[in-house]
């Protein structure tokens, strides 16, 4: 990105950490991001403002979710069948991630 695009997602990053209450580990990631892309792993907090601009490069709504170890993510793709006979959605196959300490 340019240089006032990395301006933006630094002074977000920095208004995002003053609201962020969770306390590490845990995961930041871009809401609406496909494959992964932003995902970083938060061990302590001097790792948070660094996980917010990479995460706020690929989306401007974030998620932050408590890091469950020993967890799996999975990405599943699911169609609404609800004209069709059964419950109404059909789950396609699924693709697990693997996101280890190392990719803080």
């Amino acid at each position: 990105g340019s240089d006032s695009d990395d301006d933006d997602d630094a002074a977000a990053a920095k208004r995002a950490m003053s609201d962020l209450t969770m306390e590490p580990p845990f995961l930041i990631k871009p809401a609406r991001e496909d494959n992964s892309l932003g995902i970083s792993l938060v061990m302590s907090r001097d790792k948070i403002l660094e996980a917010l601009q990479t995460a706020l490069q690929f989306d401007d709504e974030l998620l932050v979710e408590q890091f469950i170890p020993l967890g799996r993510e999975l990405r599943v793709g699911v169609i609404d069948t609800s004209d069709k006979k059964g419950d109404g959605l059909e789950f396609l196959s699924g693709m697990e991630y693997f996101l280890g300490h190392k990719s803080q």
